[in-house]
């Protein structure tokens, strides 16, 4: 109960800086407001009931205020109450779906960690990378665990950084000092996230092992044609080092990109705002019927049966 209480008092002053932030709307309109509070940090507000596929370009926390929500990533959902917050790995898109019929504001806070802040933690840490605790057993449906426990210290590093992202505009310091300082407080939140209960998706996501670096690098560009050679020139390595590092990882290049494609072709055609020749080019094929076909195989259903099963839900 005192965990509980403390935890909402947490979410009441994170409410408070994000209503007297003085920065304007990115984009505006009837159903959806983004306020951009930094180049990485953006709030979310839409009255309709679900906030669809908020695209991430790094591993980031989300924050969701408001209502019971049903929080999904990639097919994966997790339940939420008001206040929760979650650590999102790296191109993972977000789903939040209100589990009420309230008509009021839906609203979430995302806090990224761009490229720039995991290079210069990976040069300032170099020793988390020595840290043997096991990685997470891969889980599937509602078993996914990203969300994050608050405990104090963490609580108040995010406090820190979302005041510093606040009061920007009403600091006189240079727009690179505030940039300093923000990837200060985001370097602080990854260390303080290293000791809580995700910490080993955390570390994956800052010390990517090679597998995950194939995954993030396809992930940039499903449409292109990926071959050996092309990954490999990607990576800068030789063709024969690829093929010795996918061996060691016991993974082939062909798995990773399939996993990749199908996973993202079935996100698309449960969206159901895109027809299926255009989410075929997105994933890499350019005849449909070749990816219905590899579809068919991957999943055991067609492109078109997802879609219509996704719609009567």
């Amino acid at each position: 109960m005192r965990m509980q209480k403390k935890n909402q008092q947490f979410f009441q002053q994170v409410r408070h800086l994000l209503q007297a932030s003085p920065r304007q709307a990115l984009n505006s309109t009837h159903h959806e407001i983004i306020q951009e509070l930094s180049p990485f940090a953006k709030r979310f507000i839409q009255s309709q009931r679900t906030l669809r596929s908020l695209e991430l370009h790094g591993p980031a926390l989300a924050m969701v205020l408001g209502d019971k929500k049903s929080v999904s990533f990639e097919e994966k959902a997790s339940l939420s109450a008001s206040g929760n917050f979650f650590f999102i790995p790296q191109h993972l898109g977000i789903d939040v779906i209100p589990l009420s019929l309230s008509t009021s504001l839906h609203e979430v806070l995302i806090l990224e960690f761009p490229a720039t802040v995991l290079e210069r933690f990976r040069q300032a840490y170099p020793e988390q990378v020595r840290d043997k605790t096991p990685p997470p057993p891969a889980q599937t449906g509602s078993d996914i665990e990203l969300e994050v426990l608050l405990f104090p210290d963490l609580a108040e590093s995010v406090i820190h950084l979302i005041r510093s992202l606040t009061n920007e505009n009403k600091t006189p310091a240079s727009q690179s000092q505030h940039c300093s300082l923000h990837q200060h407080h985001l370097m602080e939140v990854l260390l303080l996230l290293l000791q809580s209960n995700v910490r080993s998706r955390v570390r994956q996501t800052i010390y990517p092992d090679f597998a995950t670096q194939i995954r993030y690098l396809i992930r940039t560009n499903l449409a292109s044609e990926w071959s050996l050679e092309r990954l490999a020139q990607a990576m800068d390595i030789s063709v024969s080092t690829l093929k010795r590092r996918l061996r060691s990882a016991d993974v082939g290049y062909r798995q990773l990109l399939d996993e990749e494609r199908m996973g993202r072709a079935k996100e698309l055609l449960q969206q159901g705002n895109q027809n299926i020749a255009h989410i075929a080019l997105a994933c890499g094929y350019k005849s449909q019927s070749r990816f219905a076909a590899r579809f068919r195989k991957y999943y055991g259903l067609s492109p078109s049966q997802v879609r219509t099963q996704d719609s009567q839900v």
